[in-house]
């Protein structure tokens, strides 16, 4: 349990570290400090989230799945974590190549869209097909163990494409700012890519 302090009130939250910086970082309140009775809403959505299994929304498993905690699942949004590895592909032993960091976007998107499509019943799919439409790397190299923080933003999208935006930090350091283009592998789904 964490307590953040506004104006002397005590605001008591129950919610992933990242969720608590950017409410101190902004000066926004959360909306139970005006409405009481969101506060039990709040955390039974954030308690679920949280116990967000990932493999079920991602075909990726390790070493390749990157993320490893979610701390925000929105209908056209999401927030996830992960520390890099020497496990993780393009890894020198002491820093993984940038590059894959949009890998890490791309996962915590077929998350978020895989969670969403559930919650409306519809089917997960098989992941994501992704190409780099633009991206602003701030680093080449991220040292293994730094723990990282990737949010995506859904653009726009039709049919099985779509177009989100997504970043990468370290703290307060931006790592990647990148548009993601990608195309919904759905069951019985085959891509010609010499059309």
């Amino acid at each position: 349990m964490s307590y953040l302090k506004k104006e002397g009130k005590n605001i008591i939250t129950i919610v992933a570290p990242i969720v608590a910086k950017k409410i101190i970082n902004k000066n926004i309140l959360p909306p139970w400090e005006a409405e009481p009775y969101l506060l039990d809403q709040y955390l039974s959505d954030n308690e679920n989230i949280r116990m967000v299994n990932i493999e079920d929304f991602i075909p990726h498993r390790e070493p390749m799945r990157l993320i490893n905690e979610v701390y925000e699942l929105k209908e056209y949004s999401g927030v996830t974590g992960a520390v890099v590895k020497s496990t993780w592909p393009l890894c020198d032993g002491d820093s993984v190549d940038s590059l894959v960091l949009i890998e890490a976007i791309g996962q915590t998107f077929a998350l978020a869209d895989g969670y969403n499509n559930k919650k409306k019943g519809k089917a997960i799919g098989n992941g994501w097909i992704v190409g780099i439409k633009s991206a602003e790397f701030k680093q080449s190299r991220i040292p293994v163990g730094t723990e990282i923080i990737i949010s995506v933003k859904h653009r726009y999208s039709m049919d099985s494409y779509g177009v989100i935006d997504g970043s990468v930090k370290a703290g307060d350091d931006v790592l990647v700012v990148a548009v993601i283009q990608g195309i919904r592998m759905d069951d019985n789904d085959t891509v010609n890519f010499f059309v």
